[in-house]
This record gives structure tokens, C-alpha cells and sequence, in this order.
């Protein structure tokens, strides 16, 4: 696989601009997505985090690209997800929900 040559000036951009979006919006975005998607807890925050970053760590190992947002906001709706099952479970771990 050939490497593709591009100029520094576009990585300083990007770079500016990636920054400018944190500043801008990036409290926003994390205020959506912690309080207004889906109430965190610690215990639901440490999962979220734990399956974004599994997920990250194995998309890298098979050299696929994921979009590290995409992944953490798919990992909260999980996390809600399977906390809001488990709750109006009576078991204490549904096997099932894992399998599917």
C-alpha cells in the first residue's frame, strides 16, 4: 500500500479546526450526551467507557476506522440499554441479552 503525500499545512489546519470544535461545541456535546441521551451513573459511566474502548481497541487490530464518537454515543445507548433490561429483570445477568 502506497502512502499518500500531503502537505503539513493541511494537518495544521485540521488540527485547528478539530480544536476550535472542542472549544466551541464540546461542552455541549458532552452535556447532551452524559445528562440529556442518558442519566450516567459511575458504574453505567465506567461500562461506557470500557466498551468504547474495547471496541476502539479492536476495530484498530483489524485496521477498520470507527469514529470515536460514534462509538462512545453507541456505547451509552448500550449501557442504557441493558441497565434498563436488567432492572426489570429479576435475574441477576441475562445471558441472553449477551447473545443477542
Amino acid at each position: 500500500m502506497a502512502t499518500i503525500q500531503r502537505p503539513y499545512w493541511t494537518n495544521a489546519l485540521a488540527s485547528v479546526a478539530f480544536v476550535c470544535g472542542i472549544v466551541t461545541m464540546g461542552g455541549r456535546t458532552i452535556r447532551l450526551v452524559g445528562c440529556k441521551l442518558a442519566k450516567q451513573t459511575a458504574p453505567k459511566a465506567f461500562a461506557t467507557q470500557l466498551g468504547a474502548a474495547c471496541t476502539i481497541l479492536i476495530c484498530s487490530y483489524v485496521k477498520q476506522t470507527v469514529s470515536t464518537s460514534h462509538v462512545l454515543v453507541g456505547s451509552v445507548v448500550g449501557a442504557s440499554i441493558a441497565e434498563r433490561h436488567w432492572l426489570s429483570s429479576n435475574v441477576d445477568v441475562d445471558y441472553r441479552l449477551l447473545v443477542a
